[in-house]
């Protein structure tokens, strides 16, 4: 066994507590892409409780593929998107028609789309000393930073889920599985211990951390504005210039819903006597506004895991994918009460 391949936890958590077909088609289009790609072996680490869905996707992987599944109870979690270069690939796979809301529907916005859609051939600048931007092609005109977004860092230097997960990777380095597999080290999976306490995860950290992580790729005390002063410094004869943000929380809502009643079924019933609102990252002018004051020309928010079954029952068209062109001010925003707002 060369390497090991392992999916990134919120997919793995996404597919295996809701179990709806859109959370297993990508999780098994993200195996068997990597595997297909990659000819080695897969490991699969999981919570007992989950096994019966595990197993039907091992059932689905052994099938079309010859990856070897390892199971067991524990679980640590990937180092994968560490890399922005594999966040990339991740929305370049999830990239449709059917998942992506151009939010203008205008040309610029179908140019990015295409852009992303050809990334493989960008220039990956997106070391950890580098300066930004992370990607660029002068070819297609085009640079942009990305960075990931989540509802667990309590303040910069402390996010209970990072340091959870760093100490488990320390662990496992000793492990088994470091010995079977030493190049795997940064694909390995942890289970979040802490995913289901709203103390943790919730709005008030999401929102804190989007702005916070935002603020910093615009400007810094030494480079006020970064993009003007760093990326066009860099790259003057690149126009057109974007922010591509990967948010790994799952969908926050404001309404009312009730547990299902059936013993052990991980599933929201919508009352529909109740009104009923996602929250929307796009459309929040709070976290948006100093991006559409800054110098960039695009944004693109990135959210594969932000499936609920409150979907099917409202019809509620949510996209995967958002690009917006930020050149224009914009008169639509929204503006939200944080406060009314909860966890799916």
């Amino acid at each position: 066994m060369k390497e090991c391949l392992i999916i990134p936890l919120p997919v793995l958590r996404s597919a295996t507590k809701r179990s709806s077909p859109d959370s297993i088609l990508l999780y098994s289009r993200l195996i068997l892409h990597s595997t297909e790609s990659m000819k080695t072996a897969f490991l699969l680490i999981a919570f007992c409780s989950e096994a019966v869905i595990i197993l039907k996707l091992c059932i689905l992987i052994r099938t079309t593929t010859s990856a070897k599944i390892y199971i067991t109870p524990k679980g640590w979690r990937s180092m994968y998107l560490d890399s922005e270069l594999n966040q990339i690939k991740v929305l370049q796979l999830e990239l449709s028609p059917d998942s992506t809301l151009l939010l203008s529907g205008n040309a610029f916005e179908r140019r990015i789309y295409r852009c992303i859609a050809h990334f493989h051939e960008l220039t990956d600048n997106s070391g950890h000393d580098a300066l930004p931007p992370d990607f660029y092609s002068s070819e297609m005109n085009i640079m942009f930073d990305i960075f990931r977004v989540n509802d667990s860092e309590i303040k910069k230097t402390y996010n209970p889920t990072m340091i959870a997960e760093r100490n488990m990777q320390q662990r496992v380095e000793q492990s088994w599985i470091a010995k079977s597999c030493p190049q795997s080290l940064d694909k390995l999976v942890c289970i979040d211990k802490d995913y289901g306490s709203d103390e943790i995860h919730n709005i008030t950290h999401y929102i804190k951390n989007i702005k916070r992580v935002t603020k910093e790729h615009l400007g810094s005390n030494e480079h006020p504005n970064k993009i003007r002063e760093i990326w066009m410094d860099k790259h003057p004869d690149i126009a057109l210039k974007g922010l591509v943000v990967y948010d790994e929380t799952e969908n926050y809502f404001q309404g009312q819903v009730r547990p299902h009643p059936a013993s052990g079924q991980w599933m929201l019933l919508w009352d529909s006597t109740k009104p009923l609102t996602f929250y929307k990252p796009w459309m929040d002018k709070n976290i948006l506004q100093p991006i559409y004051d800054s110098e960039c020309d695009f944004l693109i928010w990135f959210m594969p895991y932000k499936y609920t079954e409150l979907f099917n029952a409202t019809k509620e068209n949510y996209p995967r994918i958002v690009i917006m062109d930020t050149r224009f001010p914009r008169t639509d925003f929204y503006e939200y009460d944080y406060s009314k707002f909860t966890r799916t």
